[in-house]
């Protein structure tokens, strides 16, 4: 078993505080990312929904373009 002597001792257990401060810093930091991370998340799924939602407008719209479209072509038939 090593000896040490009480400097040696006193800067070891200063190192040892200083070393689990920044683990404290480094954790609080983790969770920082992480809490960002489920935030990116959270408006990516907004937007991937916001886009789904208009994905959907679209095609209704594309659906009525098709429907006047094939009604014009009646009233023209019914015009002549």
């Amino acid at each position: 078993m090593a000896w040490f002597g009480n400097s040696e001792l006193s800067s070891l257990k200063l190192a040892h505080e200083a070393l689990q401060q920044r683990e404290v810093r480094l954790m609080q930091e983790l969770e920082a990312a992480k809490r960002a991370v489920v935030d990116q998340q959270n408006a990516a799924s907004g937007k991937d929904r916001e886009c789904e939602t208009l994905k959907g407008v679209v095609r209704s719209l594309s659906s009525f373009s098709a429907t006047l479209a094939g009604s014009q072509g009646s009233l023209g038939n019914m015009a002549s």
